[in-house]
Formats: C-alpha cells, sequence, structure tokens
C-alpha cells in the first residue's frame, strides 16, 4: 500500500492551500537522525484566523503545528498499529522540544489521525470517544489531543474535505471517486490508478474520466498545474517567513530586548545567505553583547 500512502501524502501538500485557504501547510518531515520513527506528516499553521473560520475538521488545529497518521484502505488499525502511532508522535514532540529548547511553554502536539472507518476495539478498550465534529472523533485518555477522522463518515463532498475523502474504504470509497471524478478529473485518473476497487467498479470511474473534449481537459490539467506551482512558491515564502520569526524570537530572547526593523532585516539576509542551521549556532553560542555586534556586521560569518 505504499503508493496509496505516497498519493494521499502528495493530495495533502497540494490541496491544503486551497482548501484552507492558505491557511495551513502540510509537509513531510525528514527521518529523525537518531530514531527511524518519523510521522507520516506534519501540519503547520500559516495564518491562526484563518483557521478559525474554516469548516472542520480544518478548525479543530489549535496549536501552530500537529502529527498526522494516515491509515488507508488496507492499512492495519489495531492496538498494536495504534500505539504506533502514539511512539511517532511522542518521537516529533520530542524532536520539538529539542528544536525549541528555550521555549516556556511548549506545545504538547496533537496527532490525528485519517482513516477509513471508526474502529470497535477503540470502544472495546474503553476509550473515551467524543464526537467533536461530523466524522471527527477526540479519543481520550490523553494528555495531547488525539482526534480521530473518519472519511466515510463525511456526508458532504467538497473540495476543501478531498485529503481527509481519499481515506474512504469499500462502497463508500467508489461513491467518491465517482464525484471526484467529475471535478478532479487529473487528480481522480492517478487515484484511480492505484486505488483499491472491483475492476466493475473502476471501469465505472474510467468511464466517467472519458470526456469528448480534449481541449477543454487540457485545459484544466494546465490550469491545475499552475495552482500547484503558485501552491508551492506560497509554501516555501511561508517556510522562510516562519523561519524568520522563529530565530527572531531566539535573538529577543537572548538579547533581552525586541529586534529593530534594521536588525530584523540584518537577520533575514544572514538567514538566506548562511542558512537557519549556522544562525541557529551562532544565538545559542555567542554572549549577548558579540551576538549583538555578530548582527549588525553585515559580512559576518
Amino acid at each position: 500500500m505504499g503508493a496509496l500512502d505516497q498519493f494521499i501524502k502528495e493530495t495533502f501538500e497540494e490541496e491544503i492551500p486551497q482548501a484552507t485557504q492558505d491557511a495551513l501547510r502540510f509537509e513531510v518531515p525528514p527521518e529523525l537522525k537518531t530514531t527511524e520513527l518519523h510521522a507520516d506528516g506534519m501540519l503547520y499553521v500559516v495564518n491562526a484566523e484563518l483557521v478559525k473560520g474554516l469548516s472542520s475538521p480544518w478548525c479543530l488545529m489549535t496549536t501552530a503545528q500537529l502529527v498526522l497518521e494516515f491509515k488507508m484502505q488496507g492499512d492495519k488499525l489495531d492496538r498494536y498499529h495504534y500505539e504506533r502511532a502514539i511512539l511517532r508522535r511522542q518521537a516529533a514532540q520530542v524532536e520539538y522540544l529539542k528544536q525549541y529548547p528555550d521555549d516556556e511553554d511548549p506545545i504538547s502536539l496533537p496527532l490525528w489521525i485519517v482513516t477509513g472507518q471508526m474502529k470497535e476495539w477503540l470502544v472495546e478498550k474503553k476509550y473515551i470517544i467524543s464526537q467533536v465534529a461530523p466524522a471527527c472523533y477526540r479519543l481520550e485518555p490523553a494528555s495531547y489531543e488525539v482526534y480521530l477522522i473518519v472519511g466515510n463518515e463525511l456526508e458532504e463532498f467538497r473540495e476543501d474535505l478531498i485529503p481527509f475523502l481519499i481515506a474512504r474504504t469499500g462502497q463508500k470509497l467508489v461513491d467518491f471517486c465517482k464525484w471526484f471524478a467529475g471535478q478532479r478529473p487529473e487528480l481522480c485518473e492517478k487515484f484511480v490508478e492505484i486505488a483499491p476497487m472491483s475492476e466493475t467498479n473502476r471501469a465505472e470511474v474510467e468511464e466517467i474520466l472519458k470526456e469528448p473534449d480534449a481541449a477543454e481537459r487540457a485545459r484544466r490539467r494546465k490550469m491545475y498545474i499552475e495552482a500547484t506551482m503558485e501552491a508551492v512558491g506560497y509554501k516555501k515564502e511561508a517556510e522562510r517567513a516562519a523561519q524568520l520569526k522563529t530565530l527572531s524570537r531566539q535573538f529577543e530572547k537572548r538579547l533581552a530586548r525586541p529586534l529593530t526593523d534594521e536588525e530584523r532585516t540584518q537577520l533575514a539576509e544572514k538567514i538566506e545567505r548562511l542558512g537557519d542551521e549556522r544562525v541557529t549556532d551562532v544565538v545559542l553560542e555567542l554572549t549577548k553583547d558579540a551576538l549583538a555586534s555578530w548582527l549588525e556586521d553585515p559580512a559576518a560569518i
């Protein structure tokens, strides 16, 4: 099921800017250097005010970032695999604390598990399961937020829900694909090639995908490619802005004062020229006075 896992990650990355009006971004995190444990994805807030006005489940995100785990059709979500998801979330929490050692109020990273259907064993094991929104359930006890987002229970087919709808299973998946084929034929075509369904159902969806007007299909493909390229560009810009904000905060803590506009400009230039790892080393290693001098020097390395 590797192809399905890759598809849902790519869909989250490509769809989230449009689905959330650029309020959120998604990225696949690198493997941690000290362990092979790494989550399927991380979700980051780009515009907190905009997130509040989004539909569920997007509006359930109340922290700056959270951990995503995907359980596609064919993937198991038994007790063992649930605990593995918890373990990967914990590894992400450790990495977060390592990245922000001076944060006096660190985030307890929430965990979202995106799956096709509710698992009965969760009820049998006496987890407290509270429905907080359509198809969205909070699992307790836990010292942080754990949500199960169930694709089969999403009753509406909407563009902003596509990242969750592709986790559907069985006939629910087929029903979604029939709608998907009319809305996003290019993306649906890629999905149908790897989605688990009978040959009869696959042929039915593929029939919907056969458009008589090739020119219209080419036009829509071009629009999708252009939108994707724009989203990638925005993602990079948002990452640079978030990077600058984080490092500015660290500089201000070490200098015990706000940065001036000129210092902030110098810092942005140094991050671009030297990279965030070098700038992070500087803020952690230099004394307060040496740090101020380094920041003022345009040629500092």
